[in-house]
């Protein structure tokens, strides 16, 4: 069971390029042989490995080092249950995976399309990957996941559904701020299967009670910067637990709530894009902060994602353009 009465910190920091990225000293010093690496965890009775993707001055990394690996809780339940290697989406250190085959540290990461840093794969003793998290995730969440996994709930029901019954704040319907004016009202007709249009569009899955959500619409989103992006996407906010009628991108009728458990949505906000014909582009499934979004904005306004479909590989070329 979850620990009760738990007092989070807040998930305060700044996305931009730290200078550093310190290792707790309790990450397990890999060679990098991951069928090894659970093995070995296996032998001391632990759950399995986490495959922690980051690379250099990435702040998410940097914060859930911090905020996450930094609870004294946390850490200790990690190191009971699972050894964390590291890997560097840019690195050139061999990696051998599950099946024996030998590629760097790069490779491995776009062959297994990890590439929203960090991104944190979950294998059990048998080494299978049973869960995945893309992105920084605030404390809560965070423990959440992992018991999720050592309690193997992975077995029985989605994450979506483990959360909304260890959710301590009711689901209530999202409110009107001063972002409103971003965002068209319904009713939701996105259908795009039959007429082609003129924009992409973005969707935000948000939930009352929500505090990343209020700190996205009251720091993020008032950037002027960021709403001048906006301006080239059709937006539209739904409460992912609430019963608002849409018409989906691909011409489907349900509800905000449906849609998303079709999609499989568990954290607030998530950011979907889907472009002119109604294709899933992108996602942002985790906490996003102003260099992040601004940059997958321009990402996907430029267009460049139809030849270079990894956001991380668009950005790291697109800033040696410069």
């Amino acid at each position: 069971m979850l620990p009760c009465n738990t007092v989070w910190a807040e998930a305060e920091f700044s996305d931009e390029p730290v200078d550093q990225i310190i290792h707790p000293d309790w990450f397990k010093q890999s060679f990098l042989d991951l069928k090894e690496d659970v093995a070995e965890a296996k032998q001391s009775a632990k759950t399995g490995i986490i495959v922690f993707f980051e690379q250099p001055h990435c702040a998410y990394c940097n914060a859930l080092i911090t905020n996450d690996f930094g609870d004294a809780a946390i850490a200790q339940y990690t190191q009971k249950n699972f050894d964390v290697v590291t890997l560097d989406i840019y690195g050139d250190r061999t990696v051998t995976d599950f099946t024996g085959t030998s590629l760097s540290e790069r490779d491995y990461s776009m062959k297994l399309k990890a590439e929203l840093t960090p991104t944190l794969d979950f294998y059990d003793a048998d080494n299978n990957l049973v869960f995945r998290l893309r992105g920084y995730y605030p404390p809560e969440k965070f423990n959440s996941a992992l018991h999720y996994v050592v309690q193997k709930h992975y077995l029985t029901q989605r994450f979506r559904d483990y959360l909304a019954t260890t959710a301590t704040t009711a689901n209530v319907a999202v409110t009107g701020d001063k972002t409103s004016g971003l965002f068209k009202e319904p009713p939701y007709k996105l259908d795009r299967s039959q007429v082609i249009a003129d924009k992409p569009l973005m969707v935000f899955f948000e939930k009352g009670d929500c505090k990343t959500c209020k700190q996205l619409h009251d720091a993020t989103l008032m950037q002027a910067d960021v709403q001048k992006l906006m301006a080239h996407f059709d937006a539209i906010q739904l409460d992912m637990w609430s019963d608002t009628q849409v018409i989906t991108p691909s011409g489907k009728e349900m509800t905000a709530v449906e849609w998303a458990e079709n999609m499989g949505l568990f954290y607030a906000p998530t950011i979907i894009f889907f472009d002119e014909s109604g294709t899933e582009i992108y996602r942002i499934d985790s906490l996003v902060k102003l260099r992040r979004l601004s940059g997958i904005l321009r990402y996907i306004v430029s267009g460049d994602y139809t030849d270079e479909p990894n956001y991380e590989s668009w950005k790291a070329k697109h800033a040696e353009t410069k």
